[in-house]
């Protein structure tokens, strides 16, 4: 009867490796835990007044938003007849910035349409890429050789690794 080759290999050195590797994985899972009270801890000691302050905050920025909103003509550059485009007080500022401009399309399947005969479809993106989904499905159930095999003679096949692992279980 052959002797099992993990019981033949097993040695003083893999013990201790697996050991040493049991002992540091405890301790970072100990570690961990300490970490999660500890920020537990400050949620509950200091969650309160953090909720309250953002609760002030926002109730307090209200009053600047309105103001820069009833009178935005004033925050225009100076090239469209304003003076600024926001007022700052201390280390507070409030006015306008433009956001990047955003394409709109309001019925995107009309709009695929006509672009696709505008400018001979230079405003359309189509992306061609390998269903792998498909692929796996038609060579994992071998269901048609021809299929696999020229896949195979077009480079397409199947891999699948079998990947060491250490593991600790506590």
């Amino acid at each position: 009867m052959a002797k099992n080759k993990i019981a033949e290999l097993e040695s003083a050195a893999l013990d201790g490796a697996m050991e040493k590797y049991a002992e540091l994985c405890a301790e970072r899972a100990e570690l961990a835990a300490s970490l999660e009270r500890a920020k537990a801890e400050i949620v509950s000691r200091y969650g309160g007044q953090s909720s309250r302050l953002g609760a002030e905050i926002a109730a307090q920025e209200t009053m600047p938003l309105d103001y820069a909103k009833r009178y935005k003509a004033e925050f225009k550059p100076r090239q469209a007849g304003g003076n600024v485009r926001s007022y700052e007080h201390g280390c507070v500022a409030v006015g306008f910035r433009l956001d990047p401009p955003k394409v709109r399309i309001e019925d995107e399947p009309a709009a695929i349409e006509w672009l696709q005969r505008f400018d001979d479809g230079a405003y359309i993106r189509v992306k061609v890429e390998p269903n792998r989904e498909a692929i796996r499905e038609a060579l994992a159930n071998d269901a048609d050789e021809r299929t696999v095999e020229r896949m195979a003679a077009h480079g397409i096949t199947l891999q699948q690794k079998d990947r060491a692992f250490v593991e600790y279980k506590p």
